[in-house]
């Protein structure tokens, strides 16, 4: 379950910064998150090495699924649309653990019972 977590951030960072990086063709306000200040010292996340962009990106995706927070935000209307779509899987993907959890624990609840009804007789 964590690998599959940890496959589909990966590929939504990666479709993240493929989205900043198209840059102007697709930008209706001619900037990305990758225009926005580094904090690092690099000027922009554009002027960042390929690591660390991929970190950024990687990082972005993961607040998404959680309730964390990023000081990346959306710079146009594409990654705005992006940005709604990756809160609703996150959104898909607390409720899917949530009953995954819920499961175990009445499969587990169930066991206990017939374990103690074998028990008793």
């Amino acid at each position: 379950m964590v690998a599959a977590l940890l496959l589909v951030n990966h590929f939504l960072g990666c479709l993240w910064y493929l989205i900043a990086e198209s840059g102007t063709e697709i930008s209706d306000t001619g900037y990305s998150w990758l225009d926005l200040p580094s904090r690092t010292g690099y000027g922009t996340y554009r002027d960042a090495g390929p690591f660390y962009q991929y970190c950024t990106a990687l990082h972005w995706t993961l607040t998404q699924m959680t309730p964390g927070s990023m000081s990346i935000t959306p710079q146009n209307s594409v990654e705005r649309l992006f940005n709604v779509g990756c809160l609703f899987v996150g959104l898909f993907v607390g409720a899917l653990l949530v009953s995954q959890l819920s499961a175990r624990m009445v499969q587990m609840q169930m066991q206990n019972q017939e374990q103690n009804n074998r028990i008793t007789k």
